[in-house]
């Protein structure tokens, strides 16, 4: 028993270098110099691809941000133009009455009496004129001594 004691005592895998060596270079997996350059070219397609597409979505970002600028800017254009209008319809109506208060039959009445000196008319003021309803022609004897008129004469 002394003798199966002893063989339990060796480690036989101290022993066995190669084996472990061999086990490591296994687990290293080698790839064809090949496939490496088409992995890099898919990774530079990748790269162009992802690129693009940033910028392709950057600039649509900024068009959509300078239209809403733009918008913006337009609509603050109306809302000033439209201010105004009603700020000059405001006034025409203003200025209408004045007008108006300006041009009242009292105020004229008034300023032809007291300027002008003028007053109402009495009805021994009035003279009423009557008219023929019929039309009239006259006609004008002129003599004219003319070639011509010595002409008609002779036929007269």
């Amino acid at each position: 028993m002394t003798f199966r004691e002893k063989n339990l005592a060796y480690d036989l895998s101290l022993f066995e270098e190669n084996n472990q060596e061999k086990n490591k270079k296994d687990n290293i997996l080698e790839i064809p110099h090949n496939k490496v350059v088409k992995s890099k070219k898919v990774s530079r397609l990748a790269l162009l691809l992802i690129t693009t597409v940033f910028s392709l979505s950057t600039i649509i970002v900024g068009l959509i941000v300078y239209n809403q600028v733009l918008l913006t800017e337009y609509t603050d254009k109306i809302h000033k133009a439209n201010m105004q209008l009603n700020e000059s319809r405001s006034l025409n109506t203003q200025l209408k009455m004045k007008v108006e208060a300006k041009l009242s039959p009292s105020i004229v009445e008034r300023y032809a009496v007291e300027k002008l000196s003028m007053e109402k008319t009495n009805c021994c003021q009035v003279n009423y004129i009557s008219l023929s309803t019929e039309d009239k022609a006259e006609e004008v004897n002129v003599k004219n001594n003319g070639i011509l008129s010595r002409i008609f004469s002779l036929w007269e």
